[in-house]
């Protein structure tokens, strides 16, 4: 374990029986960095983060967090984590400030004004009169981030936190989780929103079949991805017959009148389609984003469950 990381995992195995959920998992986390944690439904994600939580205690593998191994008889480390699975629990007849009074008591050594620091922290600190029942869905994930922050983590770990929000609610999450950042809170984000991945994450880590099969920053991974040549025609079946003659390239998308090519450049493309006697109407280029990478990462079926 290096303490260039707040958290490392080394080769987490989690089985049930004959069913491999997790069957190798390695992470690093950099302090002070905003790590997404991305990958298909049924990868292991879920299985993965309850192990980093000490939810799950994995078959195999070591988990570090702030240089100290965690274990089921070591477990204190896990009190610097804060974390945020899919929807937040609290307790609904009670107004914000009423429900973080409640988690004070767990906590007598922060001073009084450790929730008003909180509620102002996660834009609820005019919300006395209301009930949080009567939250909107991005009130009320902002309501359990304020709680998954109550203890001052050093790292925040939130599974699927945009789920049910509108455009509005998922931006005022990702304006949080900025601010947070710059506070010095890691953070690991597991979503399936990739458009807000991209935004929001500095590295992220992908995983597919119980196995990390990428981990590094969005532009390392996305330079590494596969430029897309998208050729339109008048005639695109034409087209389409003259390209499947090329074996250098495949055909990754036909739409409308558009065809999406990879393999060539589009020089090589245009000239191969001259040869033809063929001429595009138009030529793009299509620079891959992190939505086609994780594609590209994980077009294999599964066989997994989380």
């Amino acid at each position: 374990m290096t303490q260039d990381y707040i958290l490392e995992a080394q080769h987490l195995k989690k089985y049930y029986g004959s069913a491999h959920s997790v069957e190798d998992v390695s992470l690093q986390v950099e302090h002070g960095e905003i790590l997404g944690f991305l990958g298909p439904n049924g990868a292991g994600k879920s299985t993965t983060i309850g192990m980093l939580l000490g939810l799950i205690y994995p078959t195999s593998g070591r988990i570090y967090l702030m240089g100290e191994e965690v274990t089921p008889l070591h477990t204190q480390p896990l009190q610097k984590v804060g974390a945020l699975v899919e929807f937040p629990t609290f307790m609904p007849n009670l107004s914000a400030r009423a429900n973080l009074k409640q988690l004070a008591l767990l906590y007598p050594h922060l001073p009084a004004t450790h929730v008003d620091k909180i509620l102002e922290l996660v834009g609820l600190n005019h919300t006395d009169k209301k009930k949080a029942k009567h939250f909107s869905t991005g009130m009320k994930q902002r309501l359990g981030v304020a709680i998954a922050l109550f203890n001052e983590p050093g790292l925040l770990i939130l599974d699927e936190p945009t789920n049910g929000l509108d455009p509005a609610g998922i931006h005022e999450l990702r304006t949080l989780l900025h601010t947070l950042k710059a506070r010095g809170v890691t953070i690991i984000l597991s979503s399936h929103l990739l458009h807000e991945v991209e935004l929001i994450c500095d590295r992220v880590a992908v995983i597919q079949q119980g196995r990390v099969v990428k981990q590094g920053s969005i532009k390392e991974l996305t330079s590494q991805g596969s430029e897309t040549v998208r050729l339109t025609f008048a005639q695109p079946a034409q087209a389409a017959q003259a390209l499947r003659g090329n074996r250098r390239l495949r055909i990754t998308q036909i739409k409308d009148n558009a065809i999406d090519i990879q393999g060539i450049t589009s020089e090589e493309a245009i000239l191969y389609l001259v040869q033809q006697q063929l001429v595009p109407k138009e030529v793009h280029i299509v620079r891959p984003d992190l939505e086609s990478i994780f594609l590209e990462l994980t077009e294999q079926p599964q066989s997994t469950t989380a």
